[in-house]
């Protein structure tokens, strides 16, 4: 047992174990969900008077659910800003990827797979699903981990260049 593993949770463990003894061959992993980036009084700041713009505006124009939906999104943008990512299980076998226990996508649902590198954090791995909405997955993967899980998902899905996204780009830049 190594000491990631000793500092999950025991519902975790099960889960880890799940996963390891899932295939013969598989490449195993824990991430965070996300990359947490720490926000600064400043940030709280610049959401809070964005917010009250656009809710005088909307009270200005007389548009009082506008201004109501702006006050319940910045209260979750403040519930939500400075939670700290889950742990998740990840592993990838003959069979397909798994995220978890209770996530499955089988390679005949993958279509194409990317890896962006990151300078800072993580890298990512980019899953194209055949799905219509939300088709594209993405993972955290560890730089040191990044070639052995590049040329064993080759085995199986296409590797193509999978663009980064308008709302991973809009979400970056304001720190989520």
């Amino acid at each position: 047992m190594t000491l990631r593993e000793r500092k999950l949770k025991k519902e975790e463990l099960e889960e880890v174990q799940f996963l390891k003894e899932r295939a013969v061959e598989n490449i195993f992993w824990h991430a965070p969900e996300y990359e947490y980036s720490p926000k600064s009084s400043m940030w709280y700041w610049t959401s809070l008077f964005l917010a009250l713009v656009l809710i005088i505006f909307a009270l200005w124009q007389k548009n009082f659910l506008f201004a109501f939906f702006v006050f319940i999104a910045e209260l979750i943008v403040f519930a939500v800003a400075d939670k700290h990512p889950k742990i998740w299980e990840f592993a990838i076998d003959e069979k397909g990827v798994y995220i978890g226990k209770n996530k499955f996508y089988p390679y005949d649902q993958l279509e194409a797979f990317d890896i962006h590198i990151n300078e800072i954090g993580h890298d990512q791995l980019v899953l194209k699903t055949k799905k219509k909405i939300l088709p594209i997955v993405t993972i955290n993967i560890y730089k040191e981990d990044q070639e052995k899980i590049k040329e064993f998902l080759k085995k199986y899905i296409a590797y193509e260049q999978i663009d980064i996204s308008f709302g991973d780009i809009i979400s970056k830049l304001i720190g989520f």
